[in-house]
């Protein structure tokens, strides 16, 4: 998405009687989007300024700890979900059974790792086993079907340094998405 003082400059040129192709040279901005927003009337989303974002949090990805973020990555992918609470307070929840020890205690201490100023916690389901987890997961959508389903998909087993490239990749596509 273009931020809004791209939208406001497009509209300035529109207004002064600049043709769809000039507007591009000068902008940088597609033509094809200048001519969308032209006769779309202009009427578009509401842009937020350049480098914010919805949250009002300004994110720098590249900045995060490569090995804790791609480990909660692998975590929220494969048995993971997150859910927004009150106040715009957004929580990582992860199945996991008592089988495998240190899962929890290390999924907090990469939480910390990656969000050295939030919170962090864990609830243990006391009497989790392989057969209540295996349940749980049964009642979910089978991973066959999730594939299917998704736009990407990040492949957590060849190691962090794989799941990284895979990634940066997807948010390259997603930016040239947004930016055609």
């Amino acid at each position: 998405m273009r931020s809004a003082e791209e939208f406001d400059a497009v509209k300035r040129l529109i207004a002064a009687g600049i043709n769809d192709c000039a507007i591009a040279r000068q902008t940088g901005i597609p033509r094809r989007t200048v001519c969308d927003w032209r006769y779309g009337g202009l009427n578009v989303r509401t842009r937020l300024p350049a480098g914010s974002s919805a949250c009002g949090t300004e994110h720098n990805f590249l900045a995060l700890p490569r090995e804790a973020y791609s480990y909660l990555l692998g975590l929220y992918l494969g048995d993971g979900y997150i859910t927004r609470h009150r106040r715009g307070v957004y929580a990582l929840s992860i199945a996991c059974a008592d089988a495998w020890p240190g899962l929890i205690s290390a999924a907090k201490q990469a939480m910390r790792d990656v969000l050295p100023a939030s919170s962090v916690f864990g609830v243990q389901r006391p009497g989790m086993t392989e057969d209540k987890l295996d349940q749980i997961l049964s009642r979910q959508m089978p991973d066959a079907e999730k594939r299917a389903k998704a736009h990407f998909v990040v492949e957590t087993d060849k190691g962090l340094d794989h799941a990284f490239e895979q990634v940066k990749a997807i948010v390259t596509a997603l930016r040239a998405k947004r930016n055609a």
